[in-house]
């Protein structure tokens, strides 16, 4: 078990120099340090896990900064992870980065199906920091069919921000286990020069929404619906290198919580539409498929005999909701 540091020995194996300001966050992961040398209850040990969890979420380069040249962070988030961590919520949880009208509903039936913990978190407002870092955490959003960007009819975010929010949220650094419960997030959308030219027209069309520009708004929308109109009618009719291709969202997500410090976990994401309903269904057979994470794979019948095998019994349901663990050759995993 790795050893809680002392008051004295954290401050002098995080020292950057007479130059470098501690700052208060930082301050207050030293007294509370201080105050658990005192006293070694659990109260003052949650204190410092607090602590230490804010000035992370406050430096997300916090596992490259300087004062973790003698690895004196690393070793506390070990220390307190062994410690504090048997203490928090188990149950998964679900989290979406902007919760309008559509995903509240969607997220707290999923809760019922999934046998989640009963709030839906958001944005980056607090509360992900209570759950344990073996709590699996499902990420709501709609993918998008042309770019890597999750949206809502609150937004729409970059894989970077999505981490961002989540680092914001509370998330710990140590979790294990996250789902995209995104379209499409586990397969690439589009070639890099097609997906930045459309992401740039969606930038310029946020712009003239928000200076209330409508002349200059239909000029955007008519010039992207062009552009998706042709990449669509000759998509199936291109070969698209792969070094050119853009990184499949759960990729750039992937990436996007390295940067900010996550190390342990594995990210599951599927190469097709994932359903809203998780309920639990009755296949044409009889089978009752249970209650779990569902994809649409109607797109992939052409190129799937398990799938043309199911349409020719005209099993309807067990194309378009089909479970995710009957199907992992449709579920992309990322560490």
């Amino acid at each position: 078990m790795a050893m809680m540091p002392s008051y004295v020995d954290w401050m002098r194996t995080t020292d950057a120099g007479v130059l470098a300001r501690r700052g208060a966050d930082l301050d207050q992961v030293g007294a509370a340090l201080a105050a658990y040398d005192q006293t070694r209850s659990r109260a003052a040990l949650e204190a410092v896990d607090l602590a230490f969890k804010n000035w992370k979420r406050k430096n997300p380069g916090w596992n490259t900064s300087v004062r973790n040249r003698t690895g004196a962070l690393t070793n506390l988030g070990k220390a307190l992870l062994e410690r504090v961590d048997i203490m928090l919520k188990q149950q998964d949880f679900i989290w979406c980065p902007g919760i309008d009208e559509e995903m509240d509903k969607v997220g707290k039936a999923m809760i019922r199906d999934l046998r989640l913990e009963g709030t839906l978190y958001g944005g980056g407002a607090t509360g992900l920091e209570k759950f344990r870092s073996n709590a699996k955490c499902y990420i709501l959003a709609h993918g998008h069919a042309e770019m890597p960007v999750f949206s809502t009819k609150k937004g729409k975010w970059t894989a970077d921000q999505i981490a961002s929010m989540l680092l914001a949220s509370g998330l710990n650094p140590e979790i294990r286990k996250i789902e995209m419960l995104v379209c499409h997030a586990g397969e690439s959308v589009n070639s890099i020069a097609n997906g930045n030219e459309l992401y740039e027209l969606m930038r310029k069309h946020q712009a003239a929404k928000a200076a209330n520009r409508p002349a200059q708004i239909a000029k955007i929308e008519a010039e992207y619906n062009k552009v998706t109109e042709y990449e669509n009618r000759l998509k199936p009719l291109l070969y698209i290198d792969p070094d050119n291709q853009l990184l499949p969202m759960a990729a750039g997500l992937s990436n996007a919580l390295k940067k900010l410090g996550f190390s342990h976990f594995t990210l599951t994401s599927y190469k097709a539409p994932v359903k809203q309903d998780c309920s639990e269904k009755t296949y044409q057979d009889g089978t009752v498929s249970p209650a779990g994470v569902r994809l649409d794979l109607e797109s992939k019948v052409a190129i799937d005999a398990r799938l043309q095998e199911l349409k020719r019994n005209n099993d309807h349901i067990a194309v378009k909701y089909a479970l995710a663990s009957d199907w992992p050759e449709y579920s992309a995993i990322w560490r």
